[in-house]
């Protein structure tokens, strides 16, 4: 802005100001007008806006793309057309060049909404407020048995960095490969990063800068050029694929879409076909697999972009979906990588908001203000949260959806709210105030903005029209169309006169709900989901009472799907927030207690644990009581086997954050064990492989203990905290292999630091009550070492007696039974079973069970296999899979070691032959067994299959299960 224009501006600043000093006293709506036209003044009189260009002023206008010419990146774009023959399509090299200035504007800001200023809606340049992602890889989907160590030997240090899960930076993400699916939570900044990659690779395409995609990027450019970016919402495709009445394929559809978006460019109608057949011509950009909107329609649009990338392996596609939509039959084959967005770290936080307010405030003295403001009133949110849920408390800000939230509240109120649904309330509210920075004539349009000419019955009719979407379901209820709209605005008494308003509203200032080629949707799912809670909380309340609500959410069994996830928590917090802290503590001990099926008792409770945890106000009563009621419904027979295993697994880690009150999950010194008598069983299976060969019976000559559940984390934490990593009295065999070094540091041969706890995989699997993985044979062995000295100390356990790793004959006779069983399973604690007396004992009638639970096929019942929750579960959560003697999750959640080596059966097992000598080397592989969440193939969770482990490789899906055994051990 010139000197000029702003001396202009000022003096019309000066005329309104003057206009409402003498009215404004009294009346709050005119008093905030006055005040904000006097900030307005004084960031025009600021220092740093007398020059344009100035260091500190950030330019926020629609960023497009100055297309070079002769851009050797387009040439080759259009060679690739032509088929890798020079071609001099003058005509085709335009059309290019005004898609990537058409796609420069769509891509090249990030909007503000609702923000109280004269512009409605700030539009931040991405190149400057974009701040790049933590993003976690999970490793690339192998074979099996390359996992296990079945085939050829590897370089072991290679093998364990590829099992840890390593996080980088968003702006990575392209050197992870062709094929990617970036997954996160809503809100979590997906979209945002396909648009930043469309708009580097599209500046590089046209300003002939392919040195710029690699510094922003990685990608590296070596033969050929760079590949023209085409960003496509596949909830767009959903519907062409619904409403079509041709041909329905991805390549097709990207076709039409292109062609029917309102822009200059007219590229040739095989553009994309020819490109995409030849494959490195163009970079899919495919945003929102989430947004289709049943997951049978996902489904096949999955199977359509499989289709689309098969034989053709330098095609670059990235697919974007949120993480609770990414399972089932949904998730991509053909090599696709998922990529996992992570919650913001506070250097990335404070990085958002220092370039938001940049653009917003352009007077340095207030910007600095206004940032530190905001920053601390985060971290004093964050710290009462720890404060009241514990040090390890997840943190309320965590994704770019919420932050961009915080920004608008306290830019327009300059202060935050204490949780998130009052900070939801407050951003909706802002986002419909009207307004009102206009004076003279545009005072008479103020209340043309608003639907009914009020704040309230605008709401209001916003909530009406999320509720009447949102029961439609998830496959409807995320858009509708005018008629369709009109029609549910007719349906209501008084909200039937106000259609058009909120038609022509919603279509000029878009301020929840945008409308696209006739069709309504709003602008975020996360406004929708508030919006219902809120008609939840005041319109349903009101009518059906709070047991009313409770039975309208437990009847409709809307507590057990994810759709309504979202809003039942926020219903709960808006009570709390907005109402009285009696009134939301009642609706949350309702809905835990509510009745229905057992997947509806289960989920309800889960989620009124959740809910709980999200209050600002410490609840402790109550969240100790929503534990207790979820651990009885664990335990629950009917529970047991009608409740989907993902609902008991999602209770699971909810106990383990409300505080888990089961000892035997948490508390190293209160295990829980099966107690195992002597005698004989049947060892292996004829009908699986050779190595399970051959089926035979073996006895055993001692009674011993085998762990109910495999060892938790909080248990092997205290092994941690006690020093174990640090003491070499447990350590005998990996110091002589040299996987245990304290003077040297840790310079085995797969790690050159010292390990002074497992491997770290993320919250799903850390978790206090699952079991815990990242742990060798080595890290394994130490412990029992550890707990066994422990428990002589306390006295609990006899000299005569050790905690080991079973043997893997001890690990499937208590998977599978012996010949014959007690009358009644028993287990307890560490001291109890030493005085285990022979018991009635009746016939085993499947001595050669599959599965520990018998010859029922496997389901997500009974065990946690094939990847149906996508990580470990709480110890507890598949009690209906339990073997004979009460033992649990021998089948599924983690492959447990056991002590001894690799070695075939050969007529029959001798345990005394060497295969459980502990000194046998690192080259030799350790049994592992039970197989894994992670296994899809139906054989591996059997009571005889045996597979081979190298003993110094930690992975996410390794644990191990303790015994308490007779046998002296070599301590």
């Amino acid at each position: 802005m010139r000197r000029r224009e702003i001396e202009e501006k000022l003096a019309e600043l000066n005329v309104r100001i003057a206009a409402l000093e003498g009215v404004a006293a009294g009346n709050p709506t005119l008093a905030q007008m006055l005040s904000d036209l006097q900030a307005q003044r004084v960031e025009l009189t600021g220092d740093d806006n007398i020059v344009v260009q100035g260091r500190d002023n950030v330019t926020a206008q629609r960023q497009s793309i100055a297309v070079r010419e002769n851009s050797g990146q387009i040439s080759y774009i259009v060679n690739e057309y032509h088929g890798r023959e020079e071609g001099d399509d003058t005509r085709l090299r335009q059309q290019i060049a005004e898609y990537l200035q058409w796609l420069g504007e769509q891509c090249g800001t990030i909007e503000l909404r609702g923000l109280q200023s004269r512009e409605r809606v700030k539009p931040l340049a991405l190149e400057t407020a974009y701040v790049p992602l933590a993003v976690q890889i999970t490793p690339a989907l192998e074979r099996e048995s390359e996992d296990l160590g079945l085939g050829q030997p590897r370089d072991l240090a290679r093998m364990e960095r590829q099992a840890a899960v390593r996080e980088i930076a968003s702006n990575e993400i392209l050197q992870q490969g062709t094929r990617l699916i970036i997954a996160g939570g809503p809100g979590s900044g997906k979209t945002t990063v396909l648009a930043h990659i469309a708009w580097i690779v599209a500046r590089g395409l046209g300003e002939d800068n392919p040195a710029l995609v690699n510094d922003q990027l990685g990608l590296l450019v070596t033969d050929g050029g760079l590949p023209l970016p085409l960003l496509i919402p596949l909830s767009a495709y959903a519907l062409y694929r619904r409403n079509s009445t041709g041909r329905r394929d991805l390549a097709t559809f990207i076709t039409y879409y292109l062609q029917e978006q309102e822009a200059v460019f007219d590229l040739p109608d095989d553009f994309f076909k020819r490109l995409w057949r030849r494959g490195q011509g163009v970079m899919l950009l495919l945003d929102g697999l989430d947004e289709v909107p049943n997951e049978a329609e996902r489904v096949q649009v999955s199977r359509q972009i499989e289709k689309l990338v098969s034989g053709r392996e330098t095609l670059r596609v990235v697919v974007t979906c949120r993480s609770a939509a990414y399972k089932g039959k949904t998730p991509l084959g053909k090599g696709f990588r998922r990529i996992d967005v992570q919650p913001l770290t506070v250097e990335q936080i404070e990085a958002m908001v220092r370039q938001a307010y940049a653009g917003l405030v352009r007077d340095r003295v207030r910007r600095e203000k206004r940032t530190e403001q905001l920053l601390t009133g985060i971290e004093r949110m964050e710290a009462e949260r720890r404060v009241r849920l514990g040090e390890n408390t997840e943190r309320l800000v965590t994704s770019p959806l919420l932050v961009r939230m915080l920004l608008v509240v306290h830019y327009s109120e300059r202060r935050l709210p204490e949780q998130r649904a009052e900070l939801y309330l407050k951003a909706v509210d802002a986002m419909l105030a009207p307004d009102e920075y206009a004076l003279d004539a545009e005072v008479g349009q103020r209340l043309s903005r608003l639907v009914g000419g009020d704040v309230k019955l605008h709401r209001e009719v916003v909530q009406y029209v999320a509720w009447e979407m949102y029961q439609r379901g998830s496959a409807q209820g995320r858009e509708i169309d005018e008629r369709q709209l009109r029609d549910l605005l007719a349906a209501h008494d008084t909200y039937q006169a106000l259609a058009d308003e909120f038609i022509e509203v919603t279509r000029t200032r878009s301020p929840l709900l945008e409308e696209r080629a006739g069709r309504y949707r709003f602008l975020h799912l996360a406004f929708q989901e508030f919006l219902v809670a809120r008609y939840l909380a005041t319109t349903a309340l009101g009518r059906h009472g709070l047991a009313g609500v409770v039975r309208l959410l437990s009847e409709g069994d809307w507590v057990t799907e994810s759709w309504w996830r979202e809003p039942i928590l926020l219903l709960a917090g808006y009570l709390n927030a907005e109402s009285t802290p009696e009134l939301a503590v009642d609706f949350v001990r309702q809905l835990a207690q509510c009745d229905g099926t057992a997947e509806t008792r289960l989920a309800a409770a889960e989620v009124a644990g959740t809910a709980v945890l999200e209050w600002r106000t410490e609840q402790p009563a109550l969240q100790a009581d929503t534990a207790r009621r979820i651990v009885a419904l664990l335990t629950d027979e009917v529970v047991q086997t009608g409740a989907s295993g993902a609902v008991r697994v999602q209770a699971g880690a909810t106990l383990a954050r409300l505080g888990d009150p089961r000892p035997t999950a948490i508390d190293v010194d209160a295990m829980a064990f099966c107690w195992i008598p002597a005698g004989p069983f049947m060892l292996g299976a004829d009908d699986i492989d050779a190595d399970s060969k051959p089926a035979h019976e073996v006895a055993l000559a001692y009674g011993y203990g085998m762990g109910r559940w495999p060892v938790t984390q909080a248990q092997f934490a205290v092994f941690v905290a006690d020093g174990g990593y640090l003491d070499g009295r447990w350590w005998p065999e990996a110091r002589a292999e040299r996987f245990w070094e304290k003077e040297q540091g840790f310079k085995g041969r797969y790690d050159d630091r010292w390990r002074q706890e497992p491997i770290r995989f993320g919250d799903r699997f850390e978790l206090a009550n699952h079991p815990v993985v990242g742990v060798s044979w080595y890290e394994a062995l130490a412990f029992v070492r550890w707990l066994t000295v422990r428990w002589r100390t306390m006295g609990v356990l006899s000299s005569s007696w050790a905690v080991v790793l079973p043997s893997e004959a001890e690990w499937e006779k208590a998977a599978r039974g012996g010949l014959r069983l007690p009358e009644t399973a028993w287990w307890g604690g560490v001291a109890d079973l030493m005085m285990q007396q022979a018991e009635a004992t009746r016939r085993n009638r499947l001595p050669q069970r599959k599965y520990p639970w018998g010859n029922a096929a496997l389901s997500e019942q009974v065990a946690n296999w094939n990847r149906h929750v996508g990580a470990t579960s709480a110890v507890g959560s598949y009690a209906a899979g339990c073997s004979p003697y009460g033992c649990e999750e021998m089948s599924g959640n983690v492959w447990e070691w056991t002590r001894s080596h690799w070695q075939a059966y050969g007529e029959r097992y001798v345990a005394d032959d060497g295969r459980e000598a502990l000194d046998a080397g690192a080259d030799t592989r350790r049994v592992v067994r039970g197989g894994a969440w992670y296994n899809d193939n139906a054989e591996w969770p059997r009571c005889g299959v045996r597979y081979r482990y190298n003993p110094g490789l930690r992975y996410y899906r390794y644990g191990f299960r303790i015994a308490v055994s007779p046998l002296i051990s070599d301590l």
